[in-house]
């Protein structure tokens, strides 16, 4: 087990590592390796999830926001953007699913029918720096052991198959968010987009100049308890902290100037029905994100990506309970860009009060408890896959990060007594992959960048 949170030593924030015989570890790494790259060459997998396979990365989905949020500011209209996280994600998957995945991907019998066989029988013991427990555990009908760990070489691919097949069913009900061209010849949707176990979904009415508020919020309603709904089928579970969501919405002036809403907490909500009977660990790389909006509607209401928001929160909150998974509620908030326009036509990105826009997610179950998301603010960033992102389209807090991350790690290396050789090798291996990694998802100003750079050559 290792610490998720420095200091924290809490059994619920301790990860989970499975350590498996190599030669064993190896052949299901080699063998499902081999299944993803049939899977890609025959077009099979679903194009939105961009964890766990090669050729794609964390900023892809990162890009995707900050060009949705883009055409939301550009058009005034209002857009509804919920973050779903799957808790626990691989140690919730269910072997008999993850079997079933592989299967109907072309897997071979043998491969699956090994895999279920080796999950059944094998026996669990504990190891610290102590040493190994004395007594072990293994997998009954009265004490069922799901979740096919964080260790194993193909956990990785299983998800990836697994969430595919529920993109695929979250696509055909969802609601989902549309973007049209100024002439209506290109049109997207854009349904569930994931990184692993993190997810989002954003909702829109984008052919509506004047969307209302109450109908975002119902058709993110819709779709969260809709992806919810599939996360559950499948062992999984939302994590309801980390589940939240962001509003723009605009208000125009008597001048038409837009001005951006900002709503109390307590004004938007999605809800989402999450089951308790089911508790397990929380998995690695659980963060997910979920937009709302209604592109073809240039009158969003805010309630109506609110609703939206709920339904899409919901979904996967139930899709996540399915397979085992459950949403942390401290780690799920969404962002709302909707936009009021000034009589002269001039948009404005709304702010809203934390109390004004809600979005919970309803626990399964006949105890389950309506969880909040929470709500941030149009100018405050988001952290996601290590980059901050707001509807404003702010860089203060990004830079901000990236200046911290390259001073401490500069810092590092002048306290350190490495040779040039050993600097230049860091510089090139640990700085540069990790001052780099968000910037290429970052719209910093050419002139806040030579500012820090002259800046930097005062202190050096």
């Amino acid at each position: 087990m290792i610490q998720k949170e420095l200091g924290n030593t809490k059994v619920h924030r301790l990860r989970v590592i499975h350590l498996y015989e190599a030669d064993f570890n190896l052949l299901l790494g080699v063998k499902w390796r081999q299944l993803t790259q049939h899977c890609i060459d025959s077009n099979l997998l679903n194009p939105w999830q961009f964890g766990g396979l090669p050729g794609r990365d964390a900023t892809t989905p990162v890009f995707l926001e900050e060009l949705q949020w883009e055409i939301s500011r550009a058009s005034r209209r209002s857009l509804l953007r919920m973050d779903f996280d799957a808790t626990s994600c691989y140690d919730r998957i269910i072997p008999n699913i993850a079997n079933l995945a592989g299967r109907s991907f072309g897997q071979h019998r043998a491969l699956c029918f090994l895999h279920a066989k080796f999950r059944e029988d094998a026996q669990y013991i504990l190891k610290t720096k102590l040493g190994l427990s004395e007594e072990a555990y293994s997998h009954c009908e009265l004490h069922p052991i799901f979740g096919t760990g964080q260790g194993s070489a193909n956990s990785p691919v299983i998800w990836v198959l697994i969430s595919s097949r529920l993109f695929d069913a979250h696509t055909t009900k969802a609601n989902g968010a549309t973007f049209l061209s100024p002439d209506g010849s290109i049109k997207t949707q854009i349904y569930m987009v994931g990184f692993v176990d993190d997810s989002e979904n954003c909702i829109n009415d984008f052919t509506n100049p004047s969307q209302e508020v109450e109908t975002l919020l119902h058709k993110a309603q819709q779709d969260a308890q809709l992806w919810n709904d599939l996360l559950d089928s499948s062992g999984g579970a939302l994590e309801a902290r980390k589940c939240m969501f962001h509003l723009a919405h605009y208000q125009f002036t008597p001048r038409g100037a837009p001005v951006l809403q900002s709503f109390a907490p307590d004004q938007l909500t999605v809800q989402v029905r999450v089951r308790t009977t089911r508790h397990y660990m929380v998995g690695f790389v659980d963060d997910s994100e979920n937009c709302i909006n209604d592109f073809t509607n240039p009158s969003q209401e805010v309630e109506t990506l609110l609703h939206k928001a709920q339904q899409d929160a919901q979904l996967w909150n139930d899709l996540l309970d399915s397979s085992g998974g459950a949403l942390e509620a401290r780690k799920c908030m969404f962002h709302l860009a909707h936009y009021q326009f000034t009589p002269r036509g001039a948009p404005v990105l709304q702010s809203f009060a934390p109390d004004q826009l809600t979005v919970q997610v309803q626990e399964s179950g006949p105890h389950g408890t309506t969880v909040p998301k929470k709500y941030l603010q149009p100018t405050t960033s988001r952290k996601t896959m290590g980059c901050y992102k707001c509807p404003a389209g702010g860089h203060k807090q990004s830079l901000q990060a990236i200046t911290e991350n390259a001073i401490a790690k500069a810092t590092l290396v002048a306290k350190s007594a490495e040779d040039p050789k050993c600097t230049m090798r860091y510089y090139t291996s640990v700085f540069l992959p990790s001052v780099t990694y968000p910037l290429p998802t970052c719209s910093i100003p050419e002139k806040t960048n030579e500012t820090t750079n002259e800046d930097d050559d005062c202190t050096t």
